[in-house]
């Protein structure tokens, strides 16, 4: 063993020296990659240099791909508006029961392309001049049914917070087409509730289909019934002579006395349920045919139609 070996001093002295030449190993290695990484040394950097490209994220809205067609009419029924809720397009806010076209942003969101083109097919759905804004007038109800359950709603409300006199009181007024929303909306207004259910949306009421015919007093005057002379000066109410089908299709919910005066059979009311003889004039007697019917076509009379004369009867 050399003399090193012998003295601890000499010995320390040595892997101090060892220590510091791995400690600047170790920095010049560890420069030398960081200066690899970033492409050179701080000494060799060109001032003028061209900073990397910033990656730059790609859209994420959605396009569409439309094909050929007309699309200067609007149909609920295509397959891309059926799955988009009502209030997308129809928003409330406030009562009013007139319809308003829902503006740009509805159709642009996903028509970019055609409202790119000034004047182009879409813009006649709306507008009878897409250049001056001017607006055609809201259309009327042609794609979607009115769906009504009178059984739904006889508990909560009454007859005349929907129906109103008519035809100088002959018959009622019945909810249809543009008045409809007058009437409904005095319950269904905007964010209604009933038993915390929203009863202010549109499917609450409507369903894809045919708006069905118009509904109204027609059998009442088919018949020349007035039903001024059946109310409650007579001790009448509506329920006297309808009753609720419960489960019934629309026109058909309410049950009606059939306009059949003599020789009306026992089933079901009839005009004769009251024109007996006992409670009103009517029954079998035919010596004063007069007293109900005029003319040729055996229309009753004025005076028996009007309710000031009917107890005469």
């Amino acid at each position: 063993m050399g003399p090193e070996g012998n003295n601890p001093k000499a010995n320390n002295s040595s892997a101090m020296r060892a220590s510091k030449l791995s400690a600047v190993a170790f920095a010049v290695l560890a420069a030398s990659i960081y200066f690899a990484a970033c492409g050179s040394s701080p000494e060799h950097t060109a001032p003028n240099s061209a900073a990397a490209p910033t990656p730059v994220a790609e859209s994420t809205q959605v396009k569409f791909e439309f094909p050929e067609g007309d699309y200067s009419k609007f149909g609920h029924d295509n397959e891309q508006h059926a799955r988009l809720p009502c209030l997308v397009c129809h928003t409330r806010e406030d009562n009013s029961a007139q319809m308003k076209f829902s503006g740009h942003i509805p159709c642009a969101s996903c028509h970019v392309e055609h409202f790119r083109e000034p004047q182009g097919q879409i813009c006649t759905i709306c507008h009878t001049d897409s250049a001056t804004g001017a607006m055609k007038e809201f259309p009327t109800l042609r794609s979607f049914n009115a769906k009504f359950d009178h059984a739904k709603h006889t508990p909560h409300t009454n007859c005349a917070d929907c129906h109103q006199p008519a035809r100088s009181g002959a018959t009622f007024s019945v909810p249809t087409r543009s008045n409809s929303h007058a009437t409904c909306f005095q319950c269904h207004s905007p964010n209604a509730q009933f038993e915390g259910k929203d009863i202010a949306s549109c499917t609450t009421c409507h369903e894809a289909g045919s708006p069905g015919p118009r509904l109204g007093g027609v059998r009442a005057l088919a018949a020349n019934f007035s039903h001024s002379a059946h109310g409650s000066k007579q001790r009448l109410s509506c329920n006297s002579c309808h009753n609720v089908r419960p489960g019934a299709s629309r026109g058909r919910q309410m049950t009606a006395p059939a306009a059949v005066m003599h020789l009306a059979t026992a089933r079901g009311q009839n005009c004769a349920t009251c024109h007996n003889g006992k409670r009103a004039f009517g029954g079998e007697d035919f010596t004063s045919c007069s007293r109900c019917h005029k003319g040729e076509n055996f229309k009753f009379t004025a005076e028996f139609r009007s309710a000031e004369n009917f107890a005469r009867f």
